[in-house]
């Protein structure tokens, strides 16, 4: 029974590996993709205040 665990663990444990790794990818494509996002909304913000100045 020894042999069929570790024949069990050499096929799942690098693909355990790869979908940790591919999660992090994804989440930390998802957080540079909020990160843009927020530096654009920024960005809009600031040109409608220069647009639309206080005094109008």
């Amino acid at each position: 029974s020894n042999y069929i665990l570790f024949e069990l663990n050499k096929w799942t444990l690098p693909g355990l590996q790869k979908h940790r790794t591919m999660a992090k990818c994804i989440a930390s494509e998802a957080e540079h993709r909020a990160l843009f996002e927020d530096k654009k909304r920024d960005r809009i913000a600031s040109s409608i205040e220069l647009e639309w100045p206080d005094g109008q």
